[in-house]
């Protein structure tokens, strides 16, 4: 039995984003999803009363698949413990906070006021935050109070917390952790082992988020029958006074079906990012990309694209070495372009090195640097005379790619910021992001805007496991017949070197 540790239904007035109660419980059990603790976004937007109201009806009618949840916003909070008792008697099961959507600070005396009423009254806290800050400042205040609360972390990057929720959890010992936005590869059972499973839940945080990304990241960890148990359902469970479960939920259909399709993945590295990434050695890679059937990944090093290029391309050499299914990306660098184009000219004449790759706007530290800047010209011109393809960040690509039209442009993380570049035919949109939000990734748009022909797979691993990126293209609502598209066919033609690759395999 899976229990989403946090769901919402109703609408999203910043976003348009929505959804029914119907539609979200079709789509949570298409994850095999048994009960799900929601709440309105009326609760959020309009006012907590009368959205609580909305919430507890529609769990009413619901034949206990929805848990109600209440919210209270503290800006205009005037009740006390008596209030939340009578949530309690009419059947809330905990009290959704929300101040990254209502505007207040963890840091506020009326938030104090609504956590301490609340933890008097015995009703559980799920804390929904939108950044490292609110992280931090919501384990520390729930943290103290000492009674069970469930920090929820929906924004982009959970990578960059991974060390703040380790030193809370040790800290604070009521407190458990939603890892339903912890997207690299090997987080979920490296927080298991580290902290132990009985701290962890998952939570969908649909529809704002994308549902189907915390339950693939879920499926694809590697852990035990008891360790699943206590994350999918035992430790909400236990919160929420429900009967635990003694067997673990197989994977779904859907995570199965995405996870065995034939894939290239355009945006794979080697090395850290001084991140906690646990996943990172040759030999994970190799089992990751057998794991997801991935038959080409493109991948460059993080050691040339943060210090030096030599030692970075050397390093993916050596992966491609050992395993026959890496392709290369030759990292180039702006402050040095003779050592860039010799870097080209050795590389360029392997034929499994398929692109250029570059992080322009990691460049210089009063503005970030364009792909547009002088300093990249001689590296675009031959980019340009070659036909060879470059990936990079947004700033800057609009001008490059009209400045030289021969040369293929592929945009990483362009999944909300494509409008601009839609109709310049050589670029190739990436869909690797560290967000799960909606508002991050609207496929349906990009599709529409540049067509299906020009969407390229890409996970932007080992920070962030396939599962991730395959979890939010299943919550899309793209066609199947779209979706092939983009895990495989489109990439031949962003990276022209793999079709002749793939051509030669066949011959085989």
């Amino acid at each position: 039995m899976i229990i989403d540790a946090f769901a919402m239904f109703d609408r999203d007035p910043r976003t348009n984003i929505s959804i029914t109660p119907n539609v979200l419980k079709k789509k949570l059990s298409l994850h095999l999803v048994e009960h799900a603790l929601v709440c309105s976004l009326q609760a959020v937007f309009d006012g907590h009363r009368v959205g609580n109201s909305r919430t507890l009806s529609v769990c009413q009618a619901s034949d206990g698949f929805f848990l109600p949840a209440a919210s209270v916003n503290p800006l205009s909070y005037e009740g006390g413990e008596a209030e939340f008792r009578k949530l309690r008697e009419e059947g809330f099961r905990a009290l959704a906070l929300f101040p990254h959507l209502q505007h207040w600070s963890w840091r506020a005396m009326s938030a104090e006021r609504v956590v301490n009423d609340a933890a008097d009254a015995d009703l559980p806290i799920v804390a929904n935050v939108g950044n490292s800050e609110e992280f931090s400042s919501a384990c520390k205040v729930l943290g103290q109070i000492g009674k069970k609360s469930l920090i929820r972390y929906s924004g982009r990057g959970a990578y960059s917390i991974v060390s703040e929720l380790i030193e809370a959890a040790n800290r604070f010992p009521a407190l458990l952790f939603d890892v339903g936005c912890m997207a690299q590869s090997g987080i979920i059972e490296h927080l298991a082992k580290v902290l132990g499973a009985d701290r962890l839940c998952i939570a969908s945080g649909a529809p704002l988020n994308f549902e189907a990304a915390a339950f693939f990241s879920l499926a694809a960890s590697r852990l035990d029958n008891n360790k699943r148990i206590e994350i999918e359902s035992a430790n909400i469970c236990r919160v929420l006074s429900l009967c635990v479960p003694e067997h673990p939920t197989p994977v779904s259909d859907i995570y199965l079906k995405m996870k065995n399709m034939p894939k290239i993945d355009t945006h794979w590295h080697t090395g850290s990012w001084q991140l906690v990434e646990p996943r990172t050695s040759f030999e994970c890679v190799s089992e990751d990309l057998t794991e997801f059937n991935i038959q080409y990944s493109c991948s460059s090093s993080i050691l040339a694209l943060n210090w030096d290029i030599e030692a970075g391309n050397q390093e993916t050499l050596n992966l491609m070495d050992q395993d026959d299914r890496v392709c290369g990306l030759i990292v180039v660098d702006p402050w040095k372009p003779e050592t860039s184009l010799e870097q080209i000219g050795e590389y360029s004449q392997n034929p499994r090195f398929v692109g250029l790759k570059t992080i322009q706007d990691f460049y210089l530290d009063r503005e970030p640097l364009g792909l547009d800047h002088t300093s990249y010209s001689p590296i675009l011109e031959w980019a340009n005379a070659n036909g060879w393809p470059i990936m990079a960040h947004l700033p800057g690509m609009f001008e490059a790619a009209q400045r030289y039209p021969n040369a293929l442009f592929v945009a990483a993380h362009s999944t909300w910021r494509f409008d601009k570049l839609a109709n310049l035919q050589n670029v190739y949109f990436d869909i690797a992001t560290s967000s799960s939000r909606r508002s991050d990734a609207d496929f349906q748009g990009l599709v529409d805007s540049v067509g299906d022909d020009r969407v390229i797979f890409s996970s932007d691993s080992q920070l962030m496991s396939p599962a991730w990126t395959l979890g939010k293209l299943a919550s899309s609502g793209l066609e199947w017949s779209v979706i092939t598209k983009i895990l495989s066919e489109n990439a031949m033609r962003a990276f022209p070197r793999l079709a002749s690759l793939r051509e030669k395999m066949d011959d085989r």
